[in-house]
């Protein structure tokens, strides 16, 4: 399987990046503000402790992972893989008829595949289509002309090109830049009189919250499992198993109350989890099933303000995944006070 290339990042040509603090200080905005417009927006009291618990562990999570990242330039090469692959899943999905997330994890499949057969494909090209196949993943109740379509894979492309060497290991992160890409499409849309609508999202009984996140714990088990210990490049253990995992839930459908969708949107979205590298894991078994458990229920929380934008599953995994992080930061704080009062945590980096 081709090589991981975000815990592999490219080296870029001396002088065509620099160090700077205030990528790090954006993706935490971009992360703040989906969180409180995702989750806390119009969630109910009961959730919003839940919600307001996990929040504080994201800010902490937030300053563990923040690290003076390198500002890599606009590559073209990258914004027409995005372009393209965005295209590609929107014609899938809405023209086709395929789900929104057989069409995404179809397109990474290929993508993984593509460095494989095609010699100038590299394994980078493979992440620019996946981040591309997560913005065609908006639907179209959101922004309907392809005209739109492609400003979001534009935007997506420009943004994984410039911030690509940030948040290295942590799981979601190429579907966070879809997102963020998307959004801001969506807000000029919106300024232009052109955004359509919200999508509705399902509502959960007891049994069916189970569900989804029994489901998500193994699908970021499996994936992680096959990044960590198969070799598999992330792009090909995300997509493969919810092509089959998508395939499956609509061969089940019929006996489950839950529909295929929301089965899917669980699997593929912790599969995202899976990613996080084992570095940032540094040997605590107990950190992956938990970033799972939180993605499960921040899936299930999910209020309709920035339903059916791509990438918001990303997002989700990436929300997860750093709760996890700051909860992790306390640990290791707590452990290292109690062995020697005045030991100064060291932070992680997990490069």
């Amino acid at each position: 399987m081709s090589p991981d290339p975000q815990a592999t990042p490219e080296v870029t040509p001396t002088g065509t990046s620099h160090t700077h603090p205030l990528l790090s200080v954006a993706l935490g905005a971009l992360m703040l503000f989906f969180f409180v417009d995702g989750f806390v927006r119009g969630a109910t009291p009961s959730a919003g402790i839940v919600l307001l618990a996990l929040g504080c562990f994201v800010v902490i999570g937030l300053i563990d992972v923040a690290t003076n990242s390198r500002a890599r330039r606009i590559e073209p090469r990258a914004v027409l893989f995005t372009v393209a692959a965005t295209l590609l899943v929107a014609v899938l999905d809405r023209g086709v008829g395929m789900s929104c997330v057989f069409a995404a994890a179809l397109v990474g499949v290929i993508a993984g595949l593509l460095p494989r057969v095609i010699p100038l494909m590299k394994a980078s090209d493979s992440a620019c289509l996946y981040v591309g196949a997560f913005a065609g993943m908006t639907s179209p109740v959101v922004v309907i002309g392809p005209g739109w379509l492609i400003l979001a894979g534009v935007m997506a492309g420009c943004i994984w090109s410039l911030v690509r060497d940030a948040w290295v290991g942590v799981g979601g992160k190429m579907g966070t830049m879809a997102f963020a890409g998307v959004a801001i499409t969506t807000g000029i849309a919106t300024m232009l009189g052109h955004q359509e609508g919200m999508v509705p999202l399902p509502k959960y009984l007891p049994a069916q919250e189970v569900i989804v996140v029994v489901v998500s714990v193994v699908a970021a088990q499996l994936t992680y499992w096959l990044v960590a210990s198969r070799g598999w490049g992330i792009v090909m253990a995300s997509a493969l198993p919810t092509l089959i995992a998508t395939a499956l839930f609509v061969s089940i459908s019929h006996a489950t109350t839950l529909s295929a969708d929301s089965l899917s949107a669980a699997w593929f979205g912790a599969s995202f989890v899976g990613l996080t590298s084992a570095t940032r894991l540094a040997d605590r078994r107990w950190m992956m099933p938990a970033m799972a458990v939180v993605f499960g229920v921040l899936l299930i929380l999910f209020e309709a303000n920035l339903s059916g934008l791509g990438g918001d599953l990303g997002a989700t995994a990436s929300a997860a995944v750093i709760a996890v992080l700051g909860m992790g930061w306390l640990a290791r704080r707590g452990s290292a006070s109690s062995t020697d009062p005045t030991a100064i945590p060291v932070r992680h980096l997990g490069h």
